[in-house]
């Protein structure tokens, strides 16, 4: 623990990067939608959004105090097919992409560095962001969202009736529910994915 915040901390990053001339790419990786719903149950979507956009000004600030090109930020936590993929809810199938909501498997990994490399054939996968397009890249990821997402249609807790909902798009299933209800389940939920 540095007794800092984490920005602070990320400044220090940065900081060593631009002295040293260390070339530095920053991901935001390509966890799960269902990862950013349970951020929006707890914390706000609007949040995780607010710190995308920090991050993105802290680069260009440290950037500018040394008289360099700000470090490249990709987002690859958007709403597309790897980070939607259906999460099967036989345990004997398995994504093929993800482990489960917030860790992606090599596959995955290696399409990102591909991307990162400049050869990918996936145009829609990540988003080099900067302070000229995060605003509009964050009103794309709230459009898409709702394409993604029906937020007006999660499953409240009573499973003594229909424990599952699954006309939800692409099979997502999103339960809504109250923090003791987590943690007693939060084992069979991991079990399913």
């Amino acid at each position: 623990d540095t007794k800092k915040s984490s920005f602070d901390d990320f400044r220090d990053i940065l900081e060593i990067c631009y002295e040293n001339n260390i070339k530095l790419d920053i991901i935001f990786g390509p966890s799960h939608i269902r990862q950013w719903e349970a951020f929006d149950y707890y914390l706000g979507i609007e949040n995780f959004y607010e710190w995308k956009k920090n991050i993105v000004k802290v680069v260009d600030d440290e950037s500018k105090k040394y008289g360099k090109e700000p470090f490249r930020v990709v987002d690859f936590s958007i709403y597309n097919s790897f980070t939607a993929e259906v999460v099967p809810t036989d345990p004997q199938f398995k994504m093929e992409y993800h482990f489960e909501g917030s860790h992606y498997k090599e596959k995955l990994a290696n399409i990102m560095l591909d991307k990162l490399s400049g050869i990918s054939s996936y145009e829609d996968f990540g988003v080099e962001l900067t302070l000229k397009n995060i605003d509009e890249h964050l009103d794309k990821l709230k459009n898409d969202r709702a394409k993604y997402i029906d937020t007006k249609k999660y499953l409240l807790p009573n499973l003594s009736s229909s424990p599952i909902e699954y006309d939800l798009p692409l099979n997502i299933l999103l339960l809504k529910v109250d923090k003791q209800f987590i943690i007693e389940n939060i084992k069979n939920l991991l079990i399913e994915i």
